[in-house]
């Protein structure tokens, strides 16, 4: 079962330098060995205004509507998020493939629909993430695992659509 006052913090030091390493794979222009199961999100900073990336991993493609739905793992913690909730205006990069796009929080009882479908699609990758990766102990059940989605965030990030491409 899930501690509901308890929402992993980002991480510091070294920690943190893992969690970027995947960006230097884009800046490298390699991030088409990430799949497209990752996006580079560019976002502006919120105090700075500069540009900044974060490496996601997509939950959910929807190819009909042009999105990208991504999971904030830090909750409204998390340095992206707080950036798109001040400007929703992003690029992402998938491969090697740049799209303009807006940002936007889903609302909780929809975000926790969209946790619930991938822990469903995919239990071990859920359970590492959430229990390895930002230490948050998941029980077994439905709801357990709706209970720990009220403490994350999902956005949906619509892309703009040139020449028919993505």
């Amino acid at each position: 079962m899930t501690n509901e006052n308890h929402y992993p913090q980002p991480p510091k030091g070294f920690s943190r330098f893992l969690y970027r390493l995947p960006i230097q794979i884009y800046r490298l222009g390699l991030g088409f060995l990430l799949g497209k199961r990752f996006i580079l999100l560019e976002h502006i900073g919120r105090k700075s205004g500069l540009p900044r990336n974060a490496v996601l991993e997509v939950i959910r493609t929807d190819s009909q509507e042009h999105a990208y739905y991504v999971v904030s793992g830090f909750g409204k913690f998390s340095d992206w998020y707080l950036n798109i909730a001040k400007n929703p205006e992003v690029r992402i990069q998938i491969g090697r493939q740049w799209m303009h796009g807006y940002a936007e929080t889903l609302p909780s009882d929809v975000a926790g629909k969209e946790i619930l479908d991938y822990a469903a699609r995919y239990p071990r990758t859920f359970r590492v993430l959430t229990e390895r990766l930002l230490g948050v102990q998941v029980g077994e059940g439905e709801e357990d695992i709706a209970r720990l989605a009220r403490g994350f965030n999902v956005v949906r990030i619509g892309v703009k659509i040139r020449n028919g491409e993505k």
